[in-house]
Order: C-alpha cells, then sequence, then structure tokens
C-alpha cells in the first residue's frame, strides 16, 4: 500500500501541494522531478482516476479526519491537468482519447457520484466540517470542468458533429449521464432541478458566495394524477409560477442541468403538492408571489429560486433543507451586496442542493453548444468578485446605468412598460448594478473570446480555467496601466490648451473607466 500511495502521488503533478501525511526525501525528490513534466497522457490522466476512485472507497486513506488535504490533492490534480499539461500532444494520445474517452467522462461522472456518497456518510457519522464540505464542492466544479474539457477537445478536434439537443435531460451521446442506481430515467413528484444559463446574471448568481457554484436555478416538479409534469419555480422577472415540463424545456436555453431526488419519497411527494397547490391558487388570481431580491429565506411573503425548494419542505412540515449554507464573508466589508439589496450573511443558493446529503443526483446533462460560454463567463465573474473582495474595485455609475434604471423602474411604475421583464418590486440598487455588470461584463466577454480564438489556433484545443485566469488577471494589470498613463495625459492636455484637438498618444482603457478602485491610481496593486 505505502509503494501504491507513493506511485498515486509522484504521478498526480500539482503544483501547490501539501501531503496530509509526511513523506520522505525520495518522496519528495520524485515529486520535483515530476512537477517539471510538461505532458501527462491520457493513459496516466485515465489511471490516475482509477486510482482516485479506489482510494476514495478505503476508509484507511479517505476519511473525516483527511478529508481536506486529500480533497485538495484531488482539486489540484483536476485543475493543473486540466491545462497544457492534457492532450492530446501525440498521436498516441489522440488514438487513445478516441477510443476511452467516452469512458473515462463515465468514470469522472462516477468519482462525483462516489464523493456524493462519501459526503453523506461524513454528515451521518456527525463529524463532518465545513471546509471538506467546501472542497468537495471544488471537486464537484473541477471534474465537471474536465468532462466538459475533455468532450470539447474530442468533438473539435475530431471534428465531431454533436448536434446538441437544447431540451435539458434529452438522452442524447455525451450530453447526458444516468446514474446507475436509476435504471429508468423518469420525473417524480419533489424532484428538484438545478440549472444554469451562459448569461452573466447566471454566472453571478453561481459565484457570489464564498462557495463557488455552477449552477444558478432550482426548481421542482410536480406530476399531478394524469401523469402531466409541471415545474415550479421562481423566476426574477415573473415571480414563482408554474409551467409545463416540455414547454419549460423548450423554452430554455440552458447548459448544464442536474436532476435530484430525495431519500423520503413520502416527505417529497407531500412537499411538491402542496407547493403546486399553493402556487395554482396565487396563479389562477394573478396574485403571484414576487421574486425576493434580499435573499431572505426567513419568510415567505416574497421567494427566491433556492427558497421555493425550502418554502415547499416547509409546507410538508419539514426543516432540514439546507444543510449547508453559502457565506458571504468576503464581502461583509464591501458595498456590493447592499447595493444588490443582499443584507444576508448567509444564504440557501441553488448550488448548495449539489452538497446536501439526503439528495441523490439522479442525471446530469450538458449542452456542449453553451458549457465554452458558462466556463468563460464563470472566469469572468470569478475574477471581478475577486478584484472586488480582494483588490477593492467598484461598479461605477454612468450616464447608461443611471438614467437606464429610472426610466426603466419609472416607465414600469407609471405605465406599465416593460412588466415581463422589470418586476414591480424590483429595488433601484438590483437593477443599476446589474446593468453596470452588463456593461463591464460585455467588453470582457469580448476580450476573452478573442484571446481563446487565438488559443485554440495555436493549441488546437480550448483555453483551459487556468490560461483563462491569468489572462483575465494580466488584461487588469495592462488596463490599469493603460487608465494611469490616460489619467496623466488628460490631466497635461489641461495644462496645454492647444494640445487637447490632437489624439491621444496613450491607449484607451478598456474597463478601467467603468471598473475600478476607489483610489484610481492604485488600481494595479
Amino acid at each position: 500500500m505505502k509503494l501504491l500511495f507513493r506511485w498515486f502521488f509522484t504521478v498526480i503533478t500539482l503544483s501547490s501541494f501539501i501531503f496530509s501525511t509526511t513523506f520522505s526525501i525520495d518522496e519528495g525528490s520524485e515529486y520535483r522531478k515530476s512537477h517539471k513534466t510538461t505532458h501527462i497522457s491520457v493513459r496516466t490522466f485515465e489511471k490516475n482516476i482509477d486510482q482516485i476512485y479506489k482510494d476514495i472507497g478505503q476508509k484507511s486513506i479517505f476519511n473525516t479526519n483527511n478529508c481536506d488535504g486529500y480533497i485538495t490533492n484531488i482539486t489540484n490534480f483536476l485543475l493543473m491537468e486540466s491545462g497544457d499539461k492534457l492532450l492530446p500532444l501525440t498521436q498516441r494520445d489522440f488514438n487513445r482519447l478516441e477510443k476511452r474517452g467516452e469512458i473515462i467522462l463515465e468514470k469522472l461522472f462516477s468519482l462525483r457520484l462516489l464523493l456524493r456518497k462519501k459526503l453523506k456518510e461524513f454528515y451521518l457519522q456527525g463529524n463532518v466540517t465545513s471546509s471538506c464540505v467546501q472542497k468537495i464542492r471544488m471537486a464537484f466544479r473541477y471534474s465537471r470542468f474536465m468532462e466538459e474539457f475533455i468532450t470539447e477537445i474530442r468533438v473539435k478536434m475530431y471534428k465531431k458533429s454533436i448536434k446538441a439537443d437544447r431540451r435539458d435531460f434529452s438522452q442524447q451521446k455525451y450530453q447526458f449521464y444516468l446514474n446507475p442506481k436509476y435504471k429508468d430515467f423518469n420525473l417524480k413528484s419533489g424532484d428538484i432541478l438545478l440549472v444554469r444559463t451562459s448569461s452573466f446574471v447566471s454566472a453571478v448568481i453561481a459565484r457570489i458566495g464564498d462557495e463557488d457554484g455552477q449552477f444558478s436555478h432550482g426548481a421542482m416538479i410536480y406530476v399531478d394524477e394524469r401523469g402531466e409534469v409541471q415545474v415550479i419555480e421562481a423566476l426574477i422577472a415573473l415571480g414563482t409560477i408554474i409551467t409545463p415540463y416540455e414547454e419549460w424545456r423548450k423554452t430554455n436555453n440552458h447548459s448544464r442541468a442536474l436532476l435530484f431526488r430525495h431519500d423520503n419519497e413520502a416527505l417529497v411527494k407531500k412537499a411538491a403538492l402542496k407547493l403546486y397547490n399553493t402556487i395554482q391558487k396565487r396563479q389562477a388570481s394573478n396574485d403571484l408571489i414576487l421574486y425576493d431580491f434580499t435573499m431572505n429565506d426567513s419568510d415567505s411573503n416574497q421567494i427566491f429560486c433556492a427558497e421555493l425548494v425550502q418554502y415547499a419542505f416547509r409546507l410538508a412540515g419539514s426543516h432540514q433543507i439546507p444543510t449547508f449554507r453559502t457565506s458571504f464573508k468576503t464581502f461583509r466589508n464591501h458595498s456590493f451586496l447592499n447595493e444588490l439589496t443582499i443584507s444576508a450573511e448567509d444564504v440557501f443558493a441553488p448550488g448548495d442542493l449539489e452538497v446536501e446529503p439526503f439528495m441523490n443526483l439522479v442525471a446530469e446533462w450538458r449542452n456542449y453548444e453553451s458549457t465554452g460560454l458558462s466556463r468563460l463567463q464563470d472566469v469572468i465573474q470569478t475574477k471581478v468578485l475577486y478584484w472586488m473582495s480582494h483588490k477593492h474595485y467598484y461598479l461605477k455609475g454612468t450616464f447608461r446605468s443611471v438614467v437606464g434604471t429610472t426610466v426603466g423602474l419609472l416607465g414600469r411604475k407609471l405605465f406599465g412598460l416593460n412588466s415581463d421583464s422589470i418586476p414591480a418590486n424590483m429595488p433601484y440598487g438590483f437593477m443599476e448594478n446589474i446593468i453596470k455588470l452588463n456593461d463591464l461584463s460585455d467588453i470582457l466577454e469580448k476580450y476573452l473570446l478573442e484571446r481563446e480564438i487565438e488559443y485554440f489556433k495555436k493549441h488546437g484545443h480550448p483555453m483551459d480555467y487556468l490560461s483563462m485566469i491569468k489572462e483575465m488577471e494580466k488584461l487588469r494589470v495592462e488596463d490599469c496601466e493603460s487608465y494611469i498613463e490616460r489619467q496623466k495625459e488628460m490631466k497635461q492636455k489641461l495644462y496645454d490648451i492647444e494640445s487637447l484637438s490632437e489624439p491621444y498618444e496613450s491607449p484607451k482603457p478598456m474597463f478601467h473607466d467603468l471598473f475600478n478602485t476607489k483610489n484610481e491610481l492604485e488600481c494595479k496593486f
């Protein structure tokens, strides 16, 4: 076992690796040697996934005492090997990926299923830590990223045309994964949907908490006595509504979707029935429950998407959900949450459903026409929110954001204009900041898409997560320098009136006019 353990950690090359147990000088030497490796083959990558899966199932290797350290090893492996070290680089890699790609994808999905099972075991033991849960969340994200990355490589490199079926949970190759525990895919009352689009708002919702996620919206399934399936959800624009499932899946354009089923079938059936009856009466009388922009789940006067699931459980007499909540500690000293009218220190975020111990993952679906854009938006909003929380960046009010918000809300209030997109209770701060974020995201998205095109031409595969993160930070520093130079030149022109008509010599900043530190000249630090 010791030799096996040494082999495992030697093969997986990590840059920020800390062993949870002491290792010898020889093992450290092997690690430093493997760290210089510039390429990991498909064969080695698959063997590592097999070994991880095997080790996670052994209590002596993976348990509550070493959860943090062990999962960190896995997440670092998945993250670091998703970049230039990951193939295909050789013809042998091409051939093996062609032959084994689908099997590797199934193994990554199975790895997530096993981690979910272990999380439930740890929780029932009563000593699972919040940091362990956080690490498992990360493992879910990175393994899912690897699935998408490998699939996109196969599709684009081998020029295999996969005509994506945009209807959620369409059982098409590469798009759909079913938990072997559920032999037949069917929807039941009380099932919970967790979805994601490729919009910047969706990315913000998924990333805004201390616990990053990949999903931004939750909904509940109700199946009536005639077998007709309905989706109950809380939408920003419309409030809490009921939509026939087939209509729902045809009209939405999601990039990712998960289906969960609770252990207690009787409880969730009761919850779905009571929720359906409550919302149906409100919808029939045109008295919809408005969306809760404050994300306060202590009452049900207004409801946000994840709170809807919690509300259903409460109607059935249960208060057990969520077990693990998303916190806002990172933003506690920043005005951004208050500007969005979010006052809570923690919240039931949609992504919290992924680590709910008594929820079982039934199926997972992806639309590979939009996963790349969702990943790009993830990176953008991760960096934007990081710059806010760690470098004290703030969104600036602009003429467009002030006028657009004022006119939009007044038009909605006085004349009922845009009532299908602007709810009556939308706060001014929320709408203005969404406009500001949209303007910023458009700039950053255009820039990163151009870099991704250049990257693909050079490497032959999509840009990996770490490369995009580095590209964003590089842009921030360079754009800050451009902003500072432009400010100096503008000041100089004020002293030299004749030069006002001459073009600027310094480059125009891309986004620091919209998004900067309060002391704007400190933005590069």
